[in-house]
């Protein structure tokens, strides 16, 4: 049990410890007033040792207490326990962090990820304004809530990334292995210690549209070669690995992941109304759901919201329309057969559209799979790699005050030894994180193309199905109902051509 469980602050008690991360843990608080939970950060213990960062953890917090914007997290309180940690009170959000969601759903449908980046440059907006600057805007610090049945994003942790460092001059390893600001998120002026402006907030959003819309940030391998990546490489762009994304949306994520920040968006509300352009329909489904879904109803509910290829690649609104259409057409075919219509063609159809579906759904749980695989490898690794890379700094550390000292000869021979055998275990772990990469990739696009095929044969079962109908029309569509029906399925067509 942590040693903070029962503590006092003023007339906070914290009872529960539910997160750890680079600055520090979050407790769960309760008000002995007001019986009511708050969030609790207590800071690294590293930082109250140095008086700079102390002045500046007041300013930062002060100045993240005036963001009362809602999708910022609310900070109520900051101050210094009587053992000298600092520390904020926050307001207690229950839901999922972005990281969280995709951990289980590899990636995001198109419209649900615009939804969530639409509210998120909506605050980095609101701050900029305020001249906050986040400085580490990843899927962590990005918590998604239901709130009256809607979903609301809230970011944490504003302007308080600094407080790990003096100053944002070099990338450093910490002694829990960890390199401040994130390296898969950091923006090429932060790694060069240039002057920071709001442009790598913006920057930092386009990383996590691209891992919403993909399944995983732009730049992945070592510490070195993913800062060396933000500097050099232009990313693939996120067509590369989903073919479904709209062209607009795909322009706003290469221009906010430009390596020149005048490149940029000038500004976080540009990009929020684009994202919100993209994200129509907005509410459609509920990642707070085991199985979110789209609008549906009886069997097609069933076998439409449960297939979880359709969770995974589920799009915009030209996809629901699709949805929607191929769930009408569906319906419309089965009041045909009660009704009497019995056409060979078209029950060799159905029997290959439920065969595809059952396909699609085998595929995308093994994508997600595969997707779930390589980010336990790649953490895996990376806390290999970052052991590895802190004992190489202290050894060297050590190492220059020896040999300044001249100390004896065998013990420098020892430690140059040591220094040698680390950077061949370094070595060693980038070759087989290289190895392991390109083994994912392949397997990844391999399947991805599958996925792609699948809804493609899907796609022509449903149009020679919508023919056949057709021919049925004048016969069959005397009644009520089956005109509603024909009717419903004509609108969602033209739907669906607009959309395309």
């Amino acid at each position: 049990m942590s040693r903070y469980i029962g503590t006092k602050i003023n007339r906070l008690t914290l009872v529960e410890l539910i997160g750890k991360g680079g600055m520090g843990e979050v407790y769960r608080a309760v008000h002995d007033v007001l019986e009511r939970d708050f969030a609790v950060k207590i800071l690294k213990k590293e930082i109250h040792k140095d008086p700079s960062a102390v002045k500046r953890f007041e300013r930062e917090a002060r100045a993240a207490s005036r963001l009362a914007h809602p999708n910022i997290v609310y900070l109520s309180d900051f101050g210094m326990l009587s053992s000298g940690e600092l520390y904020i009170v926050m307001e207690y959000l229950k839901g999922f962090s972005l990281r969280q969601i995709l951990r289980k759903h590899a990636r995001l449908p198109v419209n649900r990820a615009c939804t969530y980046l639409a509210q998120a440059a909506e605050a980095l907006d609101f701050a900029h304004r305020m001249g906050v600057i986040h400085r580490d805007l990843k899927s962590e610090n990005v918590m998604i809530v239901d709130q009256g049945g809607r979903e609301v994003v809230k970011l944490l942790d504003f302007g308080l990334a600094k407080l790990l460092t003096s100053e944002v001059k070099r990338v450093s390893v910490t002694g829990e292995g960890e390199i401040f600001g994130t390296p898969e998120a950091m923006a090429p002026e932060q790694i060069s210690g240039e002057r920071i402006t709001s442009k790598v907030d913006i920057y930092a959003l386009g990383i996590l549209a691209y891992e919403l819309l993909v399944g995983h940030p732009p730049f992945t391998g070592s510490i070195v070669k993913v800062l060396l990546d933000h500097k050099r490489t232009v990313p693939k762009p996120p067509s590369f690995f989903r073919h479904d994304i709209p062209k607009g949306l795909e322009r706003l994520v290469m221009k906010a992941l430009e390596k020149d920040p005048d490149k940029r968006f000038d500004t976080a509300g540009e990009m929020a109304g684009i994202c919100w352009q993209m994200a129509e329909p907005r509410n459609s489904g509920s990642f707070y759901a085991d199985n979110p879904t789209v609008p549906a109803s009886g069997d097609m509910q069933e076998r439409i919201g449960s297939s979880e290829g359709k969770q995974v690649r589920s799009a915009d609104s030209g996809e629901m329309a699709a949805l929607q259409w191929r769930e009408a057409l569906w319906q419309l075919t089965d009041l045909l057969v009660q009704r009497g219509i019995r056409d060979r063609r078209i029950s060799e159809i159905l029997r290959l559209i439920n065969e595809k579906e059952e396909e699609l759904e085998s595929v995308s749980l093994e994508y997600r799979s595969v997707l779930n695989e390589y980010h336990d490898f790649e953490r895996g690794i990376r806390e290999r790699e970052s052991r590895i890379v802190h004992a190489l700094i202290s050894l060297t550390s050590v190492y220059n005050v020896r040999r300044l000292a001249f100390d004896e000869p065998e013990e420098i021979e020892d430690l140059e030894f040591q220094i040698a055998t680390l950077r061949t275990s370094l070595d060693r772990v980038d070759s087989e994180r290289i190895s392991k990469e390109n083994e994912y990739d392949s397997r990844i696009l391999q399947l991805s193309l599958q996925l792609d095929d699948i809804d493609d044969q899907m796609e022509e079962g449903y149009q020679e199905l919508d023919e056949l109908v057709e021919y049925a029309r004048r016969e069959f569509s005397s009644s009520p109902i089956l005109r509603e029906m024909y009717a419903k399925v004509d609108r969602l067509r033209n739907v669906l051509q607009h959309a395309r």
